[in-house]
């Protein structure tokens, strides 16, 4: 749809998306001001961790700074447009989380079996230990599930969230393990 024929959307955004996809950073600027906080507000509300939730506003706005010289008007304003960005960045975030969960069902699965007992019913204690883990950690807070992921997951250590992180690891391992029971 050519922007002569739009209707219903404001002309100077129209204008600052034509700016922005010929190169324009401040055009791209102010529509970042103009939609930062709806969509800010979106991811929040999803994530409910503010670090995760401005990291993943920022990625939202850098891709759609990098998808702009492909957008078309589709009768909508480009909020709804950068809206759907953010609805599948929330999505991928989400998706990703779920991969970890189940990479640590494997990892316990595999250990179980590197001890040299794989036992069927060994086998299916570590999967259920795993989906125990799975529902524990979806209960906790962001925080206590940020030091649980980040600190107890192989290769990373304490040391790492420590100083980022209001609480022992030890802590956050107890309330998940009392609210999985």
């Amino acid at each position: 749809m050519a922007p002569s024929t739009l209707t219903g959307i404001d002309e100077d955004i129209v204008e600052l998306v034509r700016r922005a996809q010929h190169g324009d950073r401040d055009a791209f600027a102010q529509i970042y001001d103009r939609y930062v906080g709806e969509i800010f507000g979106f991811v929040m509300n999803r994530v409910r961790q503010r670090e995760t939730a401005e990291d993943l506003t920022g990625d939202v706005f850098m891709r759609a700074f990098r998808r702009l010289p492909d957008f078309e008007w589709k009768g909508v304003d480009i909020g709804a447009w950068i809206m759907t960005i953010a609805r599948n960045r929330v999505a991928d975030h989400f998706r990703s989380f779920s991969t970890r969960l189940e990479r640590a069902s494997d990892d316990i699965r595999h250990d179980v079996e590197v001890r040299g007992t794989d036992a069927p019913e060994r086998i299916a204690e570590g999967r259920e230990l795993a989906r125990r883990l799975g529902r524990a950690l979806e209960r906790l807070s962001d925080v206590h599930r940020e030091v649980i992921i980040d600190v107890l997951w192989p290769g990373t250590s304490v040391r790492r969230s420590s100083p980022t992180v209001p609480m022992p690891a030890a802590r956050a391992l107890e309330t998940a393990t009392r609210t999985s029971s």
